[in-house]
């Protein structure tokens, strides 16, 4: 049984996750370094073996965790999708429900407006809507909550927050696949966006993470008055009102999609972040977790919210 994820943990605790007796003699260096036993590295958290090797360290913890090998991902050029539709709304657009979604992403060429995720009441208008863009010309991502016409958003410039994004500090220089920023050793990045209801202001409702940094520098926003209205609707790559558009289309690679229907702090952002491993959700941060999207055997997600492909253009491809 994993070590818990927050307050006490006493030495008999982590002993007996080692399979040690549980009144053994400890030194914290000795236990990171795997001189009680080899470390698990397919846990979700564990010790890096090195100082100042602090009890926090094992904070959720897992020395029997079970690795695993991400299979596939999701290619886009401009003009690809993946549109998928519900039966019935999973959760709505309020002043009220919490989410927060992250997704995996490897930067293609860029040249324009780029649209990442939509969330969206329906395709027929664009009134209700929740979406990550980047803003090419701008060099910004723009996270908007849009309910009844009325935007609800935040806007980070690239170059304001070069030291989370590691972009570069020129408005010039945009997010490409030769400037990607700071990205793992597969070039990917992690961004997760978490939209908190209960905050009247934008600045405090939206936040933006890059891997498992919070991006602080606002560039812009709005903090218009929010309505309700049912989500239906969810495309990656793209508009949802448009999804063929090349307009709007994302350029690169996407992984691990997940859609949480609460408002994840910044501890829990850097459990999900894994140490840079893209990693399913069996290995990662899965409290408050709705659905997901693996892409490992298909395209659905993991509890069939979104049953219904209505656009499905996107190249599915094995690592």
């Amino acid at each position: 049984m994993a070590l818990q994820s927050s307050g006490q943990i006493s030495v008999s605790d982590i002993n007996t996750e080692l399979g040690r007796g549980a009144q053994d003699t400890h030194a914290f260096k000795s236990a990171a370094l795997g001189s009680y036993g080899a470390i698990n590295t397919a846990s979700t958290v564990y010790p890096n073996n090195s100082a100042p090797f602090q009890i926090s360290e094992w904070y959720s913890y897992d020395h029997s965790a079970s690795s695993y090998t991400n299979s596939h991902y999701l290619s886009f050029t401009r003009g690809d999708a993946l549109r998928k539709t519900a039966f019935s709304s999973p959760f709505q657009l309020s002043g009220s429900q919490d989410l927060t979604i992250s997704i995996w992403v490897k930067k293609g060429s860029t040249s324009a407006n780029e649209i990442l995720w939509d969330l969206s009441a329906s395709q027929s208008n664009t009134a209700n809507r929740f979406f990550l863009q980047y803003h090419y010309s701008l060099n910004r991502f723009v996270a908007r909550h849009r309910t009844n016409a009325t935007n609800y958003d935040r806007q980070w410039s690239l170059h304001d927050n070069n030291s989370s994004i590691g972009c570069g500090t020129s408005s010039g220089t945009k997010w490409s696949s030769s400037n990607r920023g700071n990205v793992n050793g597969d070039d990917y990045g992690m961004l997760t966006i978490v939209y908190d209801a209960s905050q009247s202001n934008s600045v405090n409702g939206l936040k933006l993470y890059w891997n498992a940094t919070e991006v602080t520098s606002t560039a812009s926003n709005n903090s218009g008055t929010r309505s309700t209205a049912n989500v239906l609707d969810f495309t990656l790559g793209n508009n949802n009102h448009n999804p063929t558009t090349t307009a709007g289309g994302f350029s690169g690679d996407m992984d691990e999609v997940k859609i949480f229907t609460s408002a994840l702090s910044s501890s829990d952002i850097t459990s999900l972040y894994n140490s840079g491993v893209v990693a399913d959700s069996a290995n990662s941060f899965s409290t408050g977790l709705h659905t997901e999207f693996t892409f490992d055997t298909d395209t659905s997600d993991s509890n069939g919210s979104f049953p219904t492909v209505q656009t499905n253009t996107a190249t599915r491809t094995a690592y």
